[in-house]
């Protein structure tokens, strides 16, 4: 949480970011080198360091400026059915990887993004955390349904798909609510 208001001794300490940090040439020249050594022409490298650097300086800020214990986690929608951005996502775990930078891995379970075949979710989850090494979290799980009954099968999808990964020891779904919602309807 930040209070936008430069450091200083009254505020006790780093609170504040300036947004034009976030582009930094040196990760950018580090990237495009990087997708160079990989086989991408100047201008690809160039054009996928652009997609890139800000993130990674994102985390390196927070890495700074929040102490050691606390833990950074990726954490983006739209992924575990979709196989290109599921692509994408580990290569920008991997680039915040080898920088010190990624402690977990999160993904959004919004209702629109748990909706593909179970099959397709469950390879993509299962790659996530066999490629990245990494706890695989399910952040926002938010599903809505007409009835109770409807939102909590839907709940339970994901929740399933999850518990029938490879690595489903090392996928956490966090949601009070699925509780609340489990019990009203037995009882």
């Amino acid at each position: 949480e930040f209070d936008n208001d430069p450091p200083n001794l009254a505020n006790d300490g780093p609170g504040y970011i300036d947004a034009l940090r976030l582009f930094d040439p040196q990760t950018t020249s580090e990237l495009i080198s990087q997708f160079e050594n990989n086989g991408l022409s100047t201008p690809e490298a160039t054009n996928k360091a652009a997609k890139f650097d800000w993130i990674i300086n994102a985390f390196q800020m927070a890495r700074n400026i929040f102490p050691s214990t606390t833990r950074l986690m990726f954490n983006e929608y739209n992924l575990i059915n979709s196989a290109s951005r599921t692509d994408l996502a580990i290569e920008l775990a991997k680039l915040l990887q080898a920088r010190g930078l990624l402690d977990d891995f999160g993904f959004q379970g919004h209702a629109f993004s748990t909706t593909g075949p179970n099959e397709a979710m469950l390879e993509n989850l299962d790659r996530i955390a066999s490629e990245t090494g990494l706890d695989v979290y399910v952040t926002e799980l938010d599903i809505d349904g007409p009835t109770e009954l409807i939102q909590l099968l839907d709940y339970q999808r994901p929740q399933n798909t999850c518990l029938e990964s490879l690595e489903w020891q090392r996928v956490h779904i966090h949601c009070k609510h699925l509780r609340m919602v489990q019990e009203q309807i037995v009882h």
